[in-house]
């Protein structure tokens, strides 16, 4: 079926270079389009028989045979073969044949490329649903939608993939970027690739084979995302990455997402380009922690802690957990000597009756209440 505003402006395109009356006709007969306007809309009975018999070209040298036809060449358009509709060209066949199917030829041209425009177009709307759909739909009872959507796309919902959000460090334009990444091959037919809200590039990895994972992932992102980088440093683009939590379900996409958010901001002042989620699950789990809860349980334990103590006490956890309590490596790191940093740990492990080095519960929990005390400065 042809549309009648692409009908009406390719006769209104058409006017500008040829002088004949062009007709465009639907598959029921009924002019759609003419370059006299007084004739839209009535029958065109040597349309219709074109539609409906064995006939393509039909040739007109007397008017007075068909209802709503004139002399002229009428000839059905074809999209992929089939008939979708019928152009007329008014005048003396022998004189206006070689223009006549130059139209034909130019107005199914047309058809075929404002078709292809319109998948398109409902391509990428259907693209953008979908990850509308993964990145921040608040229902997770979306699988089915999303599955039914995703094999549309060409997406296989049973892999399993894991998020690796790209960050620039300057104005840069995600779109071109994505586009130059699809172009130079760098992404799988099955990763998911898409532009988030805030101008930054997601991509969910596949994994075809679950035993890459866990052991060998890894490597395997690492080594995709140093082509990556390869590529799009060529472009002038520097990037941070940040690699999230394996999903196999779309309705949890959203939740491997966050994961990504998360690490991105609890890793902006750190050093570095690539950072994994699974190394800060700790750290992510802490943060969960609903911080009244924390005050139950801290509060009144600190409550007669100064800060200055507070402040000594967090760095100096922090940096043994760094050093995995070791004194040596410790103090290098804290410019002090071995000596004053045992006395400032022996200080602490009297203070709450404590002994990280020995037991990995009084640890834990030295690490909870160093983030609590962070929480509260």
């Amino acid at each position: 079926m042809i549309d009648v505003a692409l009908a009406d402006k390719f006769v209104k395109k058409a006017a500008n270079y040829t002088q004949y009356n062009i007709n465009v006709m639907n598959e029921k007969g009924i002019i759609i389009a003419s370059s006299d306007s007084s004739r839209t809309g009535s029958f065109h009975e040597i349309a219709y028989d074109i539609m409906s018999a064995d006939k393509e070209i039909v040739e007109v040298v007397g008017s007075d045979r068909f209802q709503g036809g004139r002399i002229g060449i009428n000839m059905a358009l074809l999209y992929r073969k089939k008939k979708v509709g019928v152009v007329g060209v008014s005048g003396e066949p022998e004189e206006i044949r070689d223009t006549a199917l130059l139209i034909k030829m130019a107005l199914e041209t047309m058809l075929e490329y404002e078709v292809q425009n319109r998948k398109h177009y409902q391509q990428q709307n259907l693209k953008t649903r979908f990850i509308d759909g993964l990145l921040y739909q608040e229902e997770a009872d979306s699988e089915g939608e999303l599955t039914a959507v995703s094999e549309q796309l060409g997406y296989d919902p049973h892999l399993l993939r894991i998020p690796v959000l790209i960050c620039f460090e300057s104005q840069t334009d995600a779109w071109k970027i994505l586009d130059f990444i699809k172009e130079h091959a760098v992404l799988s037919l099955q990763d998911i690739a898409a532009v988030t809200r805030n101008n930054n590039v997601i991509i969910f990895k596949n994994f075809r084979e679950q035993r890459e994972i866990p052991g060998h992932y890894r490597y395997i992102v690492s080594e995709a995302l140093d082509r990556l980088d390869e590529c799009l440093a060529r472009q002038g683009a520097a990037c941070r990455y940040y690699i999230g939590s394996f999903q196999e379900k779309y309705c949890f996409y959203k939740k491997g997402f966050q994961h990504c958010g998360w690490l991105k901001e609890y890793c902006k002042s750190q050093e570095g380009k690539v950072w994994f989620f699974y190394d800060y699950v700790g750290e992510y789990m802490r943060n969960m922690a609903p911080i009244i809860e924390l005050n139950r349980i801290f509060s009144s334990l600190c409550g007669q802690v100064d800060q200055e103590t507070k402040n000594s006490l967090i760095e100096l956890v922090e940096t043994l957990y760094r050093n995995n309590y070791n004194l040596n490596e410790s103090s290098k790191e804290l410019y002090i000597h071995k000596n004053t940093l045992i006395f400032r740990y022996n200080k602490i492990k009297n203070m709450f009756q404590v002994n990280p080095m020995q037991s990995t519960a009084d640890r834990e929990f030295l690490n909870w209440l160093v983030f609590y005390l962070k929480k509260n400065r």
